[in-house]
């Protein structure tokens, strides 16, 4: 495999708060069923009593109207008038009425199967999409989309020791320098919530854009980065007030969010590339902004690529480049031919930052690509190096794959390459 590994991993079918997903018991039924009969008592007395009004009154509707055919001589197709027809079908109609009553008679069980217990039941989705170590190793911190909240697991017991509910579809994921606070980005709710590590309580609610997806804090604490998706900004918040000061324009649809290793840089990517001519290929934009002046420091294009992601720094001994996987469309017609392979190549984008003024360049960028025949890695997402950086790592979650690339054996193909 030329230095990488790959590894396909199944997918889980379904996932509750604690894990797996289990069928009652034939004695828990039963118990939830005498439960519900009980607290069920009065309504079905109730309803008992409707049903019987009903049923009573269409018996004497009934006893009223043959009373009235007997006492017509023409009987029932000769009346001129048709009174015995129209009575026919008012009769008909309150027996109707009677019987969809009767049918909707509460059972024993009845109490049981209100839509309010019914969802209670139902299986919870979690959705976990981002995930993040406490600085001390002893806890991972997991936003789980599905229902809205953020998961505290203990390490060492590796079992799930709190869960935190916070806005709707939450996306990303802040640990303050200190590890003392937390930070939540909602996506749906247009809100961050900020919470208390130790009692893992929502301190407060911080407006944010719109769509906010990534975040990061500097690397003293007391400013928070956030990148509004739909907003196509990138939000600065000094958290001491929780007020939005500055704004950063970016293209398009920013997500995800570096802090570098020294603290002196942020990076955006972002997953659509620039408005451009049809008939010419895509343009892609990482922003990188000065986290000490507060500004943008440079945006590096990467040409012909899209869908920018996860964003990993390599430790210094290997020069402290980023890796961002991304998608290089192999023609203008991105919606032909996909589930045959001809249209996307995913790969992974090799970014050497440097200093300097606010300016465009397409230089120190080296695309790698990761296709080979009858491997495919559609859905890449995250990024990472090990702690000794002698592997970088990169998931695809709609192949259900991790690739492992020998990072010594990369830095040799780099070299290789032209600059």
């Amino acid at each position: 495999m030329n230095g990488r590994q790959t590894i396909r991993q199944c997918r889980p079918i379904a996932a509750t708060e604690h894990g797996c997903h289990s069928e009652r018991s034939e004695e828990s039924r039963s118990a939830l069923r005498q439960v519900g009969s009980l607290t069920g008592t009065k309504g079905y007395a109730e309803q008992r009593t409707r049903a019987r009004f009903l049923a009573e009154f269409t018996l004497s509707a009934l006893r009223r109207f043959f009373a009235s055919l007997r006492m017509t001589s023409e009987g029932l197709g000769m009346n001129p008038n048709g009174r015995a027809s129209r009575r026919l079908v008012v009769f008909g109609a309150l027996a109707l009425l009677a019987l969809s009553v009767l049918s909707r008679r509460p059972g024993p069980y009845a109490a049981t199967s209100t839509p309010q217990q019914a969802r209670a039941a139902a299986p919870e989705y979690l959705s976990p999409v981002e995930l993040k170590f406490s600085p001390d190793g002893q806890r991972i911190y997991v936003v789980c989309e599905g229902n809205g909240s953020l998961l505290a697991i203990d390490t060492r017991t590796r079992r799930v020791v709190a869960q935190v509910k916070v806005g709707s579809k939450p996306r990303g994921l802040a640990i303050s320098p200190d590890g003392k606070t937390l930070y939540v980005s909602n996506s749906w709710s247009d809100t961050l919530s900020e919470i208390d590590a130790r009692s893992l309580e929502v301190r407060r609610t911080i407006k944010a854009g719109w769509g906010p997806v990534g975040l990061t804090t500097d690397r003293s604490g007391k400013y928070l980065y956030v990148a509004n998706s739909v907003g196509n900004d990138v939000s600065l918040f000094d958290l001491t007030t929780g007020a939005e000061i500055k704004r950063f324009m970016t293209q398009r649809y920013p997500e995800q969010v570096l802090l570098s290793r020294d603290g002196r840089r942020v990076y955006v990517s972002n997953i659509l590339p620039h408005f451009g001519p049809y008939d010419q290929p895509p343009v892609s934009e990482l922003l990188v902004i000065d986290a000490v002046k507060q500004i943008v420091e440079e945006r590096i294009l990467i040409p012909g690529a899209i869908e920018l992601r996860h964003i990993a720094e390599a430790p210094k001994p290997l020069g402290g480049y980023l890796l961002v996987p991304e998608i290089r469309p192999k023609n203008l017609g991105p919606l032909i031919g996909v589930a045959q392979g001809w249209v996307l190549t995913h790969g992974m984008a090799i970014v050497r930052p440097t200093q300097g003024a606010v300016r465009e360049t397409r230089l120190r960028v080296t695309q790698v690509l990761l296709d080979d025949i009858d491997y495919y890695f559609a859905g890449q997402t995250g990024a990472a190096f090990t702690p000794d950086g002698h592997y970088a790592l990169l998931t695809a979650s709609e192949a259900n794959t991790l690739t492992i690339i020998d990072t010594a054996r990369l830095a040799r193909r780099l070299r290789e390459v032209p600059r």
